[in-house]
């Protein structure tokens, strides 16, 4: 037509207006085209709400129109781009983003089109991550990784490595973890991070996550540094955000607020675009309050963060997070609450690698609500126990140095002193971090009152 031709090479800039004007023409193959063009032109300029509004209308012009050659796989690309949009102007986790990579399964099914099926399954893998579905995550990871296999590029290798990793993260299956994170690390640097290799971006946190957990902070420290710094010459949004949310979660575990401001900021520069972030600047930004004494502001924004996230369905995210939000709970006097809450989480299938944590935690509450003593220590007995099975030493500390200091205040100095000396003596770095200076502070008060002097005290 005439209005196309008179646009020559710039046609795709105005890919709106054409795909409407041929859509009234009832030009619908043209229609369909342009309507994909401006979905691909919106998210070049970052505008996720109107990409998604053109690719549903690519979709339902696609509808409208008879068979035509390879309408299957147009629908599937089509599909595709409009789950991956989800991703940000709703969440990985909505329903509207499932609904779009289940019938992306079905198209990539029936054209028995393997490439294709990759970054479908990485979308099926997001959603179930992302909705607290880590038992139906990982068996899709573990599809993503051998259909990535089966093609032997390296890009879709790190990527379904990497995932396949933070799948046995959060299956407490620690050593396995590390094992396919190094290799999605080693995968997507050949590849430079591009494309579905950008992905490997997250493999140095989440293994910094891994190392922590097995008793190495100042391994996990060093690779989170790494990883700042590898961030800091890419552009994808969902990626770098994604690197902040697990960055932020090592954080949080550290007791690190200076590390909490950084990935709160961070996030919240990109949530000015992509709102589904604000929730963790919020709750970042709220633990870092709360490490810094100011305990009221930090659980407003715990609150904040809590309600964003169950409101577009991130509860992967909110089940991360349970913990602190447990304890933010008990700050403020609900103790009933709390433990209602912590009891939950020891028994969730979904989220093995957080029972020692919450075992510790329901010790804690026990305490504040002045529990029989053969349940506190039942219950803290629970926690070094399920930490030692699962070789998470950092989780063992905590746990033995909540335990310890509940022996010392029955009088019963000399089995705390015991059992946390062997839990810290195990340790050979990370002496500056907040868990191992309160394991020191507490054996150092135990062998007073022992009437011993520690030969390990040099280390703190």
């Amino acid at each position: 037509m005439r209005e196309e031709a008179g646009y020559g090479d710039r046609a795709g800039e105005v890919a709106t207006e054409l795909a409407h004007h041929y859509s009234l023409a009832n030009v619908k193959h043209k229609a369909l085209r342009y309507f994909q063009l401006a979905g691909e032109r919106a998210i070049a300029r970052g505008a996720m709400f109107e990409a998604e509004e053109q690719y549903r209308c690519a979709l339902k012009v696609l509808d409208e129109l008879p068979q035509v050659e390879d309408r299957d796989r147009l629908e599937l690309s089509l599909q595709v781009a409009l789950g991956t949009v989800l991703w940000t102007s709703k969440s990985w986790s909505h329903p509207d983003t499932l609904s779009a990579y289940k019938r992306a399964e079905e198209l990539a099914k029936g054209l028995a089109a393997d490439s294709e099926l990759i970054p479908v399954l990485l979308g099926l893998h997001l959603s179930a991550s992302g909705g607290g579905r880590f038992i139906r995550s990982r068996a899709i990871a573990e599809r993503m990784l051998a259909a990535a296999a089966s093609g032997g590029n390296p890009a879709p290798l790190g990527m379904a490595h990497t995932f396949m990793g933070e799948a046995l993260l959060e299956a407490a299956q620690y050593v396995a973890a590390r094992e396919h994170l190094e290799l999605g690390g080693r995968y997507c640097r050949q590849s430079d991070f591009t494309g579905l290799a950008g992905w490997g971006l997250l493999a140095p946190p989440l293994d910094a996550i891994v190392l922590l957990t097995l008793g190495f902070p100042d391994r996990a420290r060093k690779l989170a540094r790494e990883t700042l710094h590898m961030a800091s010459y890419r552009s994808d949004p969902v990626k770098v955000a994604a690197m902040h949310l697990w960055l932020g979660i090592l954080s949080t575990m550290l007791r690190d607020s200076r590390g909490l401001i950084e990935s709160s900021e961070s996030m919240s520069r990109i949530s000015a675009n992509e709102p589904v972030w604000s929730g963790l600047v919020d709750f970042f930004a709220g633990q870092a309050q709360i490490l810094e004494g100011k305990r009221k502001e930090g659980a407003s924004c715990l609150h904040q963060a809590q309600v964003f996230c169950e409101s577009v369905g991130l509860l992967g995210v909110l089940s991360w997070l349970r913990l602190n939000l447990v304890e933010s709970l008990a700050d403020q006097g609900e103790i009933e609450a709390a433990l209602l809450l912590a009891s939950e989480a020891i028994i969730d299938e979904e989220i093995p690698h957080l029972r020692p944590s919450a075992l510790r935690v329901h010790g804690d509450l026990l305490i504040q609500a002045n529990a029989e003593a053969s349940m506190i220590e039942k219950a803290y007995h629970a926690a070094v126990d399920c930490a030692r099975t699962q070789g998470a030493k950092y989780f063992e500390l905590e746990a033995a140095t909540h335990f310890a200091r509940w022996l010392k205040s029955q009088s019963r100095a000399d089995e705390a002193r015991i059992l946390l000396a062997e839990v810290y003596g195990w340790f050979t770095e990370g002496f500056d971090t907040a868990a191992l200076r309160d394991a020191n502070k507490l054996l150092d008060e135990l062998s007073d009152k022992h009437g011993a002097t520690r030969s390990s005290g040099s280390r703190s």
